[in-house]
């Protein structure tokens, strides 16, 4: 007999895998008859592609500041230094 339950800290029983019960949630639930209207569809699709646009600008800032460093250092080291002219022209 397997065990579906596990014990926390304070002895009550809580599932092993709750995405595991979501997902048979959402497969039994069958057909729904639900109106989203164009306001609220609007606003979820905004809120998504704010949601993804915010971690892509945020991967990007943690990627691109090394990137950028790295960037600097390799230009300053492949630069020639610049020729000072001598002032011994008086």
């Amino acid at each position: 007999m397997t065990r579906t339950t596990s014990r926390c800290r304070t002895g009550a029983a809580r599932p092993r895998s709750p995405w595991l019960i979501a997902l048979a949630a959402l497969i039994a639930s069958g057909e729904l008859h639900a109106y989203v209207g164009p306001g609220a569809g609007l606003s979820a699709i905004g809120s998504v592609l704010a949601l993804i646009g915010g971690a892509l600008m945020l991967i990007l800032g943690f990627a691109w500041y090394p990137v950028k460093r790295l960037y600097r250092r390799w230009k300053s080291k492949s630069a020639p230094a610049p020729e000072r002219e001598s002032d011994t022209s008086s």
